[in-house]
């Protein structure tokens, strides 16, 4: 970038990020999970080996980029494609961490603690609680960060140097971005205010927005393929844009409800991931900005915060907590800009704000004993061999098997042609070991049973398999299986899952 290539620290700034960008990289492999996994985890991973681009869930929840990085991932000397798959993940999110060191750094290129404050912006960020566990998982977020975060690196770019090339590229990466996930569309919105603000400010030429288009348009091509597949199959135009922009999801994505639980939500979350004094750097940095950043730059921050904010508050799906991690990634700017306020006026507290930093760690490996204690009551059913605490309160992944072990476990029980219902969440891993493995080809796997015949038929069918072949049920609770089945059936506990048996045995 021109004015860091001419800059005689220029050498140094890119060896502290590398330096920052190993550690972080190391920090996520050694705690990545090593193999197949449940949920839209699990699925992304069955999707990479079956080079499955679309999915069934609508083109919004294709995210196309993701698996084309995860096909190049692929071709690492590593014999585990799930390990590979989430390894994409790690990665990501590891170059998002040194983007943001590299970010604070060009911010805050002028102050004489720019060194400290992005270093405490980028620890924040890395150890907080649902960025980790995004590096942990095969999850498709990571990428979006690392892409945005090099989004804003060039709009500062292009501030400080007045070319307009620095701001074509982020246009264009925000396109690519859009071919991963949807929530580019959030950042693209308080981009293009902010770039209409600088037209107000003589700083860019309305001119450059028309080539802008095509850059975006480019930039996005993996995503308007997909929408050119579909439409070529059949669907409409406005079939394809619903699909595009929504998926399964309309209602949710539209929803403009508020209800006092999702702030606290929102607090929670926060507090979650910045479990720390340093929390309190939070506010000190909005407020205080002005101090040390230009007001461009302020206001970039200020309208990118805003609306994912506002977008994971009223965005009301099951793992609402996921949709704050761009917004996580501000907070730790915001974290870092008050650092250099506060060390500035008190330069004593630096190493204690340092040390707070790494509060986190204790926390989180704590934290799942500490709720335990209370026997909250979880969500959802439990999934066999999950402790469903550790998982969600540990970020790390460090040797999670539990998975595996299942699958091992229920094919090693399981009779010849014996068939296995299993819901959403816990069918992937036998799908991926079954591919992978090539273990029970006998086995049926299946998350339905005769859902296209009468509810009549299906209980007398399902008597008359019950003659020849075992049925198993993972999780037998409603939403997870067949009401019929729960209804009419005996479901018997045999190992870690449930068998189903003719209601009139004992």
């Amino acid at each position: 970038m021109n004015n860091m290539i001419n800059d005689p620290r220029k050498s140094r700034l890119w060896l502290e990020y590398l330096v920052v960008l190993s550690a972080v990289t190391l920090l996520y492999i050694l705690t990545v999970a090593p193999g197949p996994l449940l949920q839209d985890n699990g699925l992304a991973q069955v999707r990479v080996l079956t080079r499955d681009y679309v999915g069934d869930l609508g083109l919004a929840l294709a995210h196309p980029l993701f698996y084309l990085i995860a096909q190049v991932f692929q071709w690492l000397p590593l014999s585990s494609s799930a390990l590979k798959t989430n390894l994409v993940a790690a990665v990501f999110a590891s170059f998002t961490v040194a983007n943001v060191y590299l970010l604070l750094s060009m911010l805050l290129k002028h102050q004489p603690i720019r060194r400290s404050a992005a270093l405490i912006g980028a620890i924040s960020l890395a150890l907080a609680h649902t960025f980790w566990q995004h590096a942990a998982l095969a999850e498709v977020y990571s990428v979006s960060t690392a892409i945005l975060t090099l989004e804003l690196i060039l709009l500062v770019q292009f501030y400080q140097t007045g070319r307009i090339y620095w701001w074509l590229g982020a246009v264009f990466l925000n396109g690519l971005e859009c071919a991963n996930h949807m929530l580019a569309v959030v950042s693209l919105v308080p981009i293009l205010l902010w770039s209409f603000w600088l037209v107000r400010r003589k700083k860019l030429q309305l001119r450059w927005f028309f080539p802008a288009f095509f850059f975006w348009i480019v930039g996005a091509l993996p995503y308007e393929y997909l929408g050119f597949q579909l439409w070529r199959e059949g669907a409409s135009l406005g079939q394809v844009l619903h699909s595009m922009l929504f998926g399964r999801y309309q209602q949710q994505v539209l929803n403009v409800a508020f209800r006092p639980i999702l702030l606290v939500m929102t607090l929670g979350v926060f507090v979650l991931n910045f479990p720390t004094p340093n929390i309190l750097l939070i506010p000190a940095g909005l407020l205080r900005a002005k101090k040390i950043l230009p007001s461009p730059f302020i206001v970039l921050l200020a309208l990118l915060t805003l609306f994912h904010l506002l977008f994971a508050m009223r965005y009301p799906v099951r793992d609402q907590y996921t949709f704050f991690i761009v917004t996580i990634i501000f907070l730790s700017i915001w974290l870092a800009i008050g650092f250099a306020n506060f060390i500035l006026m008190k330069p004593r507290w630096k190493f204690a704000v340092f040390t707070m930093a790494f509060i986190p760690l204790p926390v989180y490996t704590f934290l799942p004993a500490i709720v335990l204690h209370f026997k909250p009551n979880f969500a959802h059913p439990p999934i066999p061999y999950r402790n469903e605490a550790q998982y969600f309160f540990h970020p790390w992944k460090t040797g999670y098997d539990a998975p595996e072990r299942l699958v091992h476990d229920v094919f090693e029980l399981a009779d010849p042609n014996a068939v296995i219902l299993a819901d959403s969440t816990s069918i992937r891993p036998f799908q991926y070991i079954q591919l992978t493995q090539n273990l029970r080809p006998d086995l049926t796997i299946t998350e339905s049973l005769y859902d296209d015949v009468p509810e009549d038929r299906r209980i007398e069918l399902l008597v008359q398999t019950l003659n020849t072949r075992q049925v198993f049920i993972i999780r037998p609770y409603p939403g997870y299986a067949p009401a019929w089945i729960l209804k009419n059936f005996t479901l018997q506990p045999t190992g870690p899952i449930f068998q189903v048996l003719p209601a009139t045995s004992p």
